[in-house]
């Protein structure tokens, strides 16, 4: 790894190289807005010039918030696509994705219920104010991905503010 000091006068700044703490290996940790931050998981080291794969912990809801759940109620009523996934954001960053491969593939008209779990949500006594969120979707056909993409977002967002659970119908089509 190489480090340098920051130098606030513009100079440049000289790179040496250092070994860290941890040793050879590095640990990772996630980080995000309304989570608390996860733990280090175990130390990985890459042999030689080969790629190392680390895996952070999962991250827990932070402090002020309850765990939460969306649940998507997803139907299509041509089957005109075949993947696609759904995304959940909050400020506009990306908070989770899940593939709607499953109720793409069921029959026309069938209700797939998909859920997502471990959001910051309130309570009835306890309002998180942050607890916004924003559903789109993404879809093509398989057989013809570039000339089948569509995008759709929708404007109403998901209200965990004062609840534990929401649910949304999602129509396709």
């Amino acid at each position: 790894m190489d480090v340098g000091d920051f130098a606030s006068s513009g100079a440049a700044i000289a790179l040496v190289a250092q070994t860290p703490l941890e040793g050879a290996g590095y640990k990772v940790a996630g980080s995000a807005p309304l989570y608390a931050d996860g733990g280090l998981g175990a130390a990985v080291a890459p042999s030689g010039s080969a790629t190392a794969t680390a895996t952070a912990e999962p991250l827990t809801v932070g402090s002020g918030a309850v765990s939460a759940a969306l649940t998507a109620a997803v139907t299509q009523r041509v089957p005109s696509f075949d993947r696609g996934e759904l995304l959940l954001s909050h400020d506009g960053a990306l908070v989770d994705a899940v593939s709607l491969q499953s109720a793409l593939g069921a029959p026309p008209g069938t209700i797939t219920n998909l859920t997502i779990e471990n959001l910051p949500g309130g309570k009835s006594t306890a309002t998180l104010a942050s607890g916004l969120y924003y559903v789109s979707i993404r879809v093509w056909s398989s057989a013809n991905p570039t000339q089948t993409f569509h995008r759709a977002a929708f404007a109403a967002p998901v209200d965990l503010r004062n609840a534990s659970a929401a649910t949304i119908s999602l129509p396709i089509n």
